[in-house]
């Protein structure tokens, strides 16, 4: 088991839970806020039997994966920026860790822009802020060490592998402290002065699809420009800028 580390300058220890197997690290950090309060602290779990994505989808988790939910105390309410900011500072890392030239996908998807095909999912990212916590919970699941085989089938054709990139096994228990400081420093840093703008810039540098034609919810809606400073898609349609603020994205001739 990993110790108590210290996290990122400025932001107090967090602790930690851990279970071989669990039904979602997200709603066992849900439930540990609800016992205890706005903790520092992470559940993460060898593999998840019902973890779940953005909109309630199903988030496929066999052992191999990094499935980690952050605890984090915040000041205020949620901050929609957020799943990106996070996916900013996790794709910083794996770049600079790793090598791994990551992008987003909008609002919250990590993938690997593969030549001459659609792009990779690395992994996502999501945010739960309960009424009155005090607190945001940012689940974040990447596919480290995952065999193929054992991902579903209608996501095997699609998915990226970060072992498989880097073209060895990659250490879970590092990479889970990584994780951990970036979420954390990614709630820091947008609400430094300043801090949101520098935000909006990073990750609009990462953003996957600028310049292309785009669909939401199966609407073509125009031409993807970039993200506003509250984290909706902005895109351009007749001349004219239009914010998106949710919705499935899928970007032409992928």
């Amino acid at each position: 088991m990993l110790p108590e580390d210290s996290g990122p300058v400025g932001l107090p220890p967090s602790r930690r839970r851990w279970s071989a197997v669990t039904g979602s690290t997200q709603d066992d950090a849900l439930a540990w806020l609800r016992e205890e309060g706005a903790l520092p602290g992470r559940c993460v779990a060898g593999r998840q039997s019902g973890g779940r994505g953005r909109g309630g989808n199903r988030w496929n988790s066999p052992e191999g994966g990094l499935y980690i939910s952050v605890i984090v105390p915040t000041q205020g309410g949620p901050d929609p920026l957020l799943p990106l900011a996070v996916g900013t500072e996790l794709a910083e890392m794996l770049d600079a860790g790793w090598g791994i030239p990551v992008r987003l996908k909008w609002p919250n998807d990590l993938v690997i822009a593969a030549p001459r095909s659609s792009p990779e999912k690395l992994g996502g990212v999501l945010v739960d802020a309960p009424a009155l916590a005090a607190a945001v919970i940012v689940g974040v699941g990447l596919n480290v060490n995952v065999r193929r085989d054992d991902l579903a089938m209608e996501i095997r054709a699609k998915a990226a592998i970060l072992a498989e990139l880097v073209g060895r096994a990659v250490d879970l228990d590092d990479l889970e402290q990584k994780v951990d400081a970036s979420v954390r420093s990614a709630v820091r840093r947008i609400g430094d002065v300043g801090g949101r703008e520098k935000a909006v810039q990073r990750s609009r540098s990462r953003l996957y699809g600028i310049g292309r034609a785009v669909t939401v919810d199966g609407e073509p809606v125009g031409r993807m420009i970039g993200i506003a400073a509250d984290g909706a898609l902005v895109v351009e349609r007749h001349g004219d800028l239009h914010a998106i603020h949710a919705g499935e994205l899928a970007i032409l001739g992928d």
